[in-house]
């Protein structure tokens, strides 16, 4: 669907009925109300931001003709930190370094810092050298199928505490990197990603590109894009630390 122009998954898929367009209760309770209901999700300060840049050490994750995904992600990382202190949040990198760090470890640092909003970063590659664009992942609901899967998940999972604000920090997400990057927009998605499904607070997982498409990743080697990233993702915060201020209309 398109919500405010931005792309969005749906769970399931919108049935006609007697001539009337229907959408899931799910679909309307944890993706539709949270977006266009600020007033009504649950309130929590927005103070201390952990950004997990994705693989490290003999991790490099996706490989482009020069870039690797794992000094990519912690440089975003490095620049949102930047701003997001400018404004004055606490904020914490999972790893400082070119260093290895388990998927298991990543969200209980979180955790045991009291990180208020959790976003891995990472960055994206394809067998088709010609697929862009941003997609911001957010965990799969109990009842609902992880996007591209049609079996619905029968398990709750930690992340599932905060579904309804899941839902809005992915929207502010994935709506200001398009802002600010104009990049192809590939929506905001559900999974049940390791780093999500732990996670004790609001989390979200950033694909911002695909080095394994040329003209992209020449792109995402430019310094004045790899800004406008981290000032979208420093924007969504910022989005997001307003948005559970919002009073009722």
């Amino acid at each position: 669907a398109r919500v405010n122009l931005l792309t969005v998954h749906f769970f399931f898929a919108p049935v006609v009925d007697d001539g009337d367009l229907l959408i899931s209760e799910k679909d309307l309770a944890l993706i539709l109300d949270p977006i266009f209901r600020s007033w009504a999700l649950p309130k929590q300060p927005v103070k201390r931001i952990c950004l997990d840049p994705g693989h490290g050490g003999h991790d490099s994750g996706a490989l482009g003709a020069k870039l690797k995904e794992k000094d990519l992600a912690l440089e975003i990382a490095q620049r949102t930190r930047k701003l997001l202190v400018s404004q004055g949040y606490e904020v914490m990198l999972t790893r400082e370094d070119d260093t290895f760090i388990p998927l298991a470890e990543r969200a209980a640092k979180a955790i045991a810092w009291k990180a208020d909003l959790f976003i891995a970063i990472h960055f994206n590659a394809a067998a088709n050298t010609s697929v862009s664009g941003i997609e911001t992942f957010v965990v799969t609901p109990l009842g609902a199928p992880t996007t591209y899967h049609t079996e619905v998940e029968t398990r709750a999972v930690p992340g599932n505490r905060f579904d309804t604000l899941n839902a809005r920090l992915g929207f502010e997400m994935q709506r200001y990197l398009i802002a600010r990057t104009q990049a192809v927009d590939r929506g905001v998605k559900h999974g049940r990603l390791l780093v999500l499904v732990q996670a004790g607070m609001p989390a979200v997982l950033l694909e911002l590109g695909f080095v394994s498409t040329p003209d992209e990743e020449r792109l995402i080697g430019d310094a004045t894009y790899q800004h406008r990233l981290a000032l979208g993702i420093a924007s969504g915060v910022i989005a997001m630390d307003r948005s559970l201020n919002a009073p009722p209309p």
